[in-house]
């Protein structure tokens, strides 16, 4: 077998793996945002790519550690310390606990898979000689 059909011989195997309808399109990611808070403050996060009103609350699912392998989808119980709703997510009586990446991950049937990115760094209340200090 000579080298051009060697190449064509590649060319014909990998060709369908690659255009492959089965192939699931990459998302597009958000630049991070990042927070630095106070342990036991209420805050609440939208993205400011999803202030763009075309995009419906059903279209939004929160993850906290999306890429990674301990991921958890957050919830939208409202009784939740951290919770969604839509495109906002809550975190009441933040912890340390809480600190990590979060994503809100846009997918439908008409849209281009998206992932908004946020970090959240909760500081630690201490206290040294009755002086409140923060550490994460």
């Amino acid at each position: 077998m000579d080298t051009s059909q060697l190449l064509i011989l590649i060319f014909l195997v990998i060709t369908p793996a690659v255009y492959s309808e089965t192939t699931k399109p990459q998302c597009w990611i958000s630049s991070m945002k990042t927070f630095n808070l106070s342990e036991g403050e209420a805050f609440y996060f939208i993205h400011v790519d999803l202030y763009d009103a075309k995009i419906t609350d059903d279209e939004i699912t929160w993850y906290k550690n999306y890429a990674q392998n301990d991921s958890e989808q957050i919830s939208t119980d409202e009784n939740k310390t951290v919770h969604y709703h839509g495109k906002a997510l809550f975190f009441l009586n933040l912890r340390p606990e809480n600190s990590g990446f979060y994503s809100a991950r846009r997918e439908g049937p008409d849209v281009r898979c998206q992932n908004f990115r946020v970090r959240i760094n909760c500081l630690q209340r201490k206290k040294q000689n009755g002086i409140p200090l923060w550490s994460n």
